[in-house]
């Protein structure tokens, strides 16, 4: 544990930018923050899509200064991840990952493996 523990101070509902992108907004906290930051990675090495990726931090408040609205303004896409899906409800649940587009073109459903 650091020995600095007690200093540091997370401002409630302020979502924190831990990567700047411009295709697709991917939204998440806790520990899927280093999963999604790989996978962001491995994104833009293997296709070239940018991702930005924001830690919402804390959930209520969630997001006082529209933070993440603003993102899926300038990506006009966005994915929200979260590791609280227990495997046995996986194929139901995550089966179809639902993500958006620009208005005019709908929704897109993009089948996970």
């Amino acid at each position: 544990m650091p020995a600095n523990i007690g200093e540091f101070c997370v401002p409630f509902g302020v979502p924190e930018i831990l990567q700047s992108g411009t295709d697709i907004t991917i939204v998440t906290y806790g520990a899927m923050c280093r999963i999604v930051l790989d996978a962001a990675k491995q994104l833009a090495e293997e296709t070239g899509i940018s991702c930005e990726v924001i830690d919402v931090q804390t959930l209520l408040p969630f997001d006082r200064y529209h933070m993440i609205t603003q993102s899926i303004k300038k990506t006009s896409r966005v994915l929200f991840t979260d590791e609280d899906v227990p495997e046995a409800r996986r194929p139901l649940c995550c089966s179809k990952c639902w993500m958006y587009r620009k208005p005019g073109n709908g929704w897109m459903p993009l089948q996970l493996p």
